[in-house]
């Protein structure tokens, strides 16, 4: 606003001024993002040669049977990638890059998880699903920091105790397994908002799933449960809850308790009845009833208790 009593000599100035500011700021920008792109790479050999530099490496479908060789070398690597190889073990040298945050091992050939995994004592995110796990070493429980856990499409038969010790967990996949049950440690997972264990075997749910009480979703799909725990209903900050394809012929009262509930699959079980209780579900969006044995009395009944929530019965 003062610039109308300047001379033209001060204008310039200020002109000049502000245009060097600009060009200050543009080159500092893109000399960072530079440097920021300087640290990723997805050739081998170009990583080798400049180590220091390092910090994601990304390894994704590059035809891999094995870690290559001098992988260690890599000191300050936070994040890498050997989705979709071919990898049927983990060296020795993998498990030296203790300053690894995520890592990723989608779609391989793996048969075991070795128990140095816990010198990964930064990891927040595990991806290793789609491999040949039949069960997972006790060690994990080391990983503190450990925030997303997926081994999801392996053949795991059972889980470690020490499962439960992962207090960070936040996201915990495991379906497409061969589990039968879940360890009674899992209530100590007390910051868990995510957990899928569908495609198992599981005829049960352990009643300690009800200390889970971070939990947001719940997917149980295409087991083999017959009853649920009364625990279930201590889980208040349960949006999503989802039990298609089990052998459910009754939904018991508990369940009408999770008032922060907005989606309840319930689709191709036994049932031909609910609750009414379970109108007390006042914040419910959508319950899914699909391949049941509702009447239709049944059915109006269930409309009338819930004439917010989109029903979907066919």
């Amino acid at each position: 606003m003062f610039l109308p009593f300047l001379s033209k000599k001060g204008k310039a100035g200020i002109f000049y001024t502000m245009k060097s500011w600009i060009f200050f700021l543009l080159l500092t920008f893109f000399t960072v993002k530079a440097q920021q792109d300087a640290t990723v790479f997805t050739l081998y050999e170009n990583a080798l040669q400049h180590p220091e530099l390092v910090s994601v490496l990304n390894l994704r479908e590059k035809g891999l049977t094995k870690v290559p060789d001098s992988i260690s070398v890599f000191t300050h690597i936070r994040l890498i990638s050997f989705m979709k190889n071919k990898l049927e073990e983990l060296s020795d040298e993998f498990f030296q890059l203790t300053t690894l945050e995520e890592i990723i091992l989608r779609n391989n050939q793996l048969k075991e998880l070795q128990p140095a995994v816990s010198n990964f004592k930064r990891c927040k995110v595990l991806q290793a699903s789609h491999n040949k796990f039949t069960t997972l070493p006790s060690s994990i429980g080391q990983l503190k920091e450990l925030e997303q856990l997926d081994v999801s499409n392996n053949a795991i038969v059972k889980l470690p105790d020490s499962l439960g010790e992962l207090n960070g967990l936040k996201t915990l996949s495991l379906q497409h397994n061969q589990l039968s049950h879940l360890p009674a440690s899992f209530f100590k997972l007390s910051n868990l908002r995510y957990l899928n264990v569908s495609n198992n075997n599981l005829e049960s749910l352990e009643m300690s799933i009800g200390g889970l009480k971070s939990l947001n979703e719940l997917h149980v799909n295409e087991n083999e449960l017959k009853e649920l725990p009364v625990s279930l209903g201590r889980l208040k900050s349960l949006k999503v809850l989802s039990l298609m394809k089990n052998s459910l012929d009754t939904v018991s009262a508990e369940i009408c308790n999770l008032k922060n509930l907005e989606m309840l699959v319930l689709s191709y079980n036994r049932i031909h009845y609910l609750p009414k209780e379970i109108r007390k579900l006042k914040k419910l969006k959508t319950l899914m009833l699909l391949g049941n044995n509702f009447s239709e009395e049944e059915r109006r009944k269930i409309k009338s208790w819930l004439p917010r929530t989109d029903i979907r019965f066919e």
